[in-house]
């Protein structure tokens, strides 16, 4: 900044200052150098307008495609996690007939329910609104367990 001041060009930029209450604000500058008769440097006009809302419409959009991104993301794994899910799940139940149930079925049809819970809360992800995602609230994707361990 200083440098193209000092060689009698105008300056633009971004300034972030600090208010009376200590909060942090913005604003866009023009520092124009004016010249005396000699062509020496006397005085420099600063042009300030406050950029606080610029800046927080582009953080608004910067979160809302995120917030697109994370959505068409759980959107996709959900969707391809679903059919093979159906495959496992109607193999399981084809087995149980066939078998009768045992340990390992038993076993197979605990995990399939948990990565059914997973599907379902990632497409429950894809619904939800804006301003919970924005606003930091958390989401749990874990399917629960309810203590439950795989080799239980």
């Amino acid at each position: 900044m200083w440098g193209t001041l000092l060689k009698g060009e105008v300056w633009r930029g971004d300034i972030c200052n600090k208010a009376k209450d200590g909060s942090n604000y913005w604003e866009r500058v023009a520092m124009i150098p004016l010249k005396d008769q000699a062509d020496r440097i006397k005085y420099f006009v600063v042009i300030r307008v406050d950029d606080m809302e610029r800046r927080k419409a582009e953080e608004a959009i910067r979160k809302s495609d995120i917030l697109k991104t994370v959505r068409e993301l759980a959107g996709g794994i959900a969707h391809e996690f679903s059919q093979p899910l159906q495959v496992l799940t109607i193999n399981a139940a084809l087995m149980g007939n066939l078998q009768g149930q045992n340990q390992l079925l038993d076993r197979n049809e605990k995990m399939i329910r948990k990565i059914s819970e997973l599907v379902d809360n990632l497409k429950n992800l894809t619904d939800i609104k804006k301003k919970d995602y924005l606003n930091g609230s958390i989401l749990d994707l874990k399917a629960s367990s309810h203590g439950d361990n795989i080799d239980n």
